[in-house]
């Protein structure tokens, strides 16, 4: 896409899945590492100009969470949001396909205990 340049991860590989991010052109980014086993992400850094000594940077994700993922790769999952919780202290926006319903009230997983105590955190 012209003006845009593609962040991806994981799209070369058979299984047919992967994320990617379309970013225009004249944004400064930059990929973060992703210290987790969890794979079906990416993580980027997104820098706007600085005033008042305040670097403005926004932590933005994408995940995809398979609906038939192993408790495992859920625990690896967890372990990313807390990773980025604790080492990153810039706003955050994390976006994708999770697959999960919280709603239903049938399940209950690390996942749906972590998306619960970031929002809850954030409101209060």
């Amino acid at each position: 896409m012209e003006g845009h340049n593609i962040f991806c991860h994981d799209l070369n590989n058979n299984n047919g899945r992967g994320v990617l991010f379309y970013i225009a052109s004249d944004v400064q980014v930059s990929i973060l590492d992703n210290p987790s086993a969890f794979q079906e992400c990416l993580l980027l850094m997104i820098s706007g100009k600085t005033t008042r000594k305040v670097s403005q940077q926004l932590l933005i994700g994408i995940i995809y969470r398979s609906p038939n993922n192993s408790q495992e790769n859920n625990k690896e999952l967890y372990r990313l949001f807390q990773y980025i919780q604790l080492n990153y202290n810039v706003p955050k926006l994390m976006v994708g396909d999770f697959n999960y319903s919280i709603s239903d009230g049938t399940k209950t997983t690390n996942l749906a205990q972590v998306l619960h105590v970031r929002i809850y955190q954030k409101m209060n």
